[in-house]
């Protein structure tokens, strides 16, 4: 399966997760996921799962921070599944990014790059799965983005501008 389509079918996931806090975001997470669900499954084999939930598969050790949970989705290729989830809150960006950090050292991951600032902060660990955990501030709640992958799989590549 050419990275190509796994990195598309990665963004056309991640893109409902953050427009889920509006209206128009429900419309749009339901379209593009009803159209990406359909359309790659049917021409890839790729199997694609996503709503406004904790996926039904995901993985039981990767904790998740407390808050609502906005998006969810998962993306099996080749019987290797990607998560990603989104959770939102009323807490500070350092606190979310504190907790989810916390959470995810005390249960055996071990944490790789970080990078931290007032608005947004992201890290990945690595243990059982590789998960990249991204907070920042949507609209006037601060979400946590996870993306969780197999072991050896490379997340969907991301652009960042520190502002």
């Amino acid at each position: 399966m050419p990275r190509r389509i796994l990195a598309l079918a990665a963004v056309l996931l991640l893109a409902p997760a953050l427009a889920a806090c509006t209206m128009i975001g429900d419309v749009v997470e339901q379209s593009v996921g009803d159209a990406v669900e359909g359309g790659l499954e049917g021409l890839t084999g790729v199997d694609v799962e996503g709503g406004s939930e904790i996926p039904a598969n995901f993985p039981p050790s990767v904790p998740l921070v407390e808050g609502e949970v906005t998006a969810g989705s998962s993306l099996t290729v080749s019987d290797e599944t990607t998560w990603t989830v989104s959770i939102a809150t009323d807490a500070a960006v350092a606190d979310v990014f504190a907790q989810a950090r916390t959470l995810l050292s005390d249960a055996g991951f071990e944490q790789g790059f970080a990078s931290e600032t007032a608005e947004q902060s992201v890290a990945s660990f690595g243990g059982e799965y590789t998960v990249i955990v991204t907070v920042g501030v949507e609209g006037q709640r601060t979400v946590a983005n996870y993306v969780v992958t197999p072991v050896g799989t490379e997340a969907p590549a991301t652009e960042s501008s520190a502002g």
